[in-house]
């Protein structure tokens, strides 16, 4: 049977996660498209693989996916459990970022440590959301490479439950 495996970079993520936290100053676009070139260099052996950019995808469907970003951020669209899923992510990055900033020796808030823990993952699944209707779209099936133990990749599906997501990692 034949098909394409299309690799996706998430080039967007950074900007959908921090927001304006995220540095204006800092360019990624040359470190995506170096580790995109590096990607193709190493895969092109294959005709039936490509390597993608998400905003590329994206690009396509930016209504849909702000309107699912935003729903769920603002809370317009429901999550089912997403006050005991924000639980889980607000303790595991609370002493992720605890534990990271105490082994530098760094000095940092209570308050900013808050920050970290509640923010990012929120915008995180309202991210995966988003983009969920996007995949169910382009892809017929997406393997999502997540080592994040609390699998935040299933939000992907929450609201297209019948599209088909693999996970090559084990996880919770």
């Amino acid at each position: 049977m034949p098909f394409r495996w299309t690799y996706l970079i998430a080039d967007t993520d950074p900007c959908d996660l921090f927001d304006d936290w995220a540095d204006p100053n800092q360019d990624r676009a040359a470190e995506i498209e170096r580790f995109q070139r590096i990607m193709q260099s190493k895969l092109s052996e294959s005709p039936s693989v490509e390597v993608k950019l998400w905003s590329d995808i994206q690009r396509n469907f930016e209504s849909l996916y702000k309107y699912n970003f935003e729903g769920v951020l603002k809370g317009t669209i429901k999550i089912p459990n997403i006050e005991t899923i924000l639980r889980e992510r607000y303790d595991y990055y609370k002493r992720f970022y605890t534990d990271y900033f105490e082994e530098r020796k760094m000095k940092v808030t209570e308050e900013e440590i808050d920050t970290l823990a509640t923010i990012p993952p929120k915008r995180n699944i309202a991210l995966y959301a988003g983009q969920g209707p996007i995949c169910e779209d382009a892809f017929d099936c997406i393997a999502i490479a997540d080592r994040d133990p609390l699998r935040c990749g299933k939000n992907q599906s929450v609201l297209t439950p019948n599209m088909g997501i693999i996970y090559p990692f084990p996880g919770k």
